[in-house]
């Protein structure tokens, strides 16, 4: 998944969950590490003069360095989680998407198919598969944009699939899915029949 892909927050920027709002990821992370590194050191300052005033007469007190070393550790996973979560949390949700829209594939194009095997339009297919299967990101980013480029842009079926600006698959980066339109595309210019049948074995 590209930086620049649809949907995804500014590059350098991470769209923090909590808060809703982008962020500069880079920076946060070193703001973080320094913030929580000069707590460490205000911990053990702390921590030397309560051992200093109970010491009780004692003339030297061993200066610890506890909160600062595992400050740095702390911190340290803290400011890298920040950074790595910053980079590749949105690509890897736009990743894990469009492997679920994978694994649908195979139920979307069987549903096409057994509509295009009653010498149905192509049309009316797709519209059928959207109708049938409508929580389907297959149906609702494939399918209907695909649809909608036929009916409203009286596109053809390669063009309403691939068009660089329109085309239904213009972001999607799936090999997969790609492979299957072009078989259906292919397949469809001998009749429905043949489509369907390459289709279902597709499936």
């Amino acid at each position: 998944i590209p930086e620049s892909f649809p949907g995804l927050p500014r590059k350098g920027f991470w769209r923090v969950p909590f808060l809703n709002i982008e962020m500069p990821y880079f920076p946060l992370a070193i703001a973080a590490f320094v913030a929580f590194i000069a707590l460490g050191f205000f911990a053990d300052g702390f921590s030397f003069e309560a051992g200093k005033a109970s010491a009780l007469g004692r003339k030297e007190v061993v200066y610890s360095s506890f909160y600062t070393i595992y400050g740095f550790l702390l911190v340290l996973s803290l400011a890298v989680s920040i950074y790595l979560r910053g980079k590749y949390e949105a690509r890897k949700k736009a990743q894990d998407e469009i492997r679920g829209m994978e694994r649908e594939f195979k139920d979307a194009i069987y549903v096409l198919a057994s509509r295009l095997a009653e010498n149905r339009p192509m049309e009316d297919a797709l519209r059928h598969a959207i109708d049938f299967l409508p929580k389907s990101l297959v149906s609702n980013k494939v399918f209907k944009v695909i649809l909608q480029n036929i009916t409203q842009l009286g596109m053809t079926l390669e063009t309403a699939v691939f068009d660089k600006t329109f085309g239904a698959l213009k972001n999607m980066p799936s090999k997969t899915i790609a492979a299957g339109m072009h078989t259906l595309i292919s397949a469809g210019e001998l009749g429905a029949s043949s489509a369907a049948k390459s289709l279902m074995g597709l499936s």
